[in-house]
């Protein structure tokens, strides 16, 4: 993967789970999904702003476990809906940290 992937990455995963595909998950209540959706939107607008050589960075560094975080979600999401959201939710959080400590997030 490099910073074009995990923006592409980052807008597949959103706009999955942007689709009807994910509404109504048992045991995940509309607000929980709602921040979801919207923080996930968010974090691939925010990479995708970021300096490329920046991304290209953080990607080199984390690479081998931002793949294994979008392989889990690619694994699960079509036949177990609510582990590929829980999914998405490990690779946000993942993405999010692996930014802050690269310095690329407040």
């Amino acid at each position: 993967m490099n910073a074009a992937g995990l923006v592409f990455t980052l807008n597949g995963v959103s706009t999955m789970l942007n689709s009807v595909f994910y509404d109504n998950l048992e045991g995940v209540s509309a607000e929980e999904l709602a921040g979801t959706r919207s923080d996930m939107t968010d974090l691939a607008q925010t990479v995708q702003n970021t300096p490329g050589d920046k991304i290209e960075a953080m990607v080199d560094q984390y690479n081998p476990e931002l793949t294994q975080a979008l392989n889990a979600f690619d694994g699960d999401w079509a036949g177990n809906r609510l582990q590929g959201f829980r999914d998405a939710q490990v690779m946000m959080g993942f993405v999010s940290t692996l930014m802050a400590k690269s310095g690329l997030s407040d």
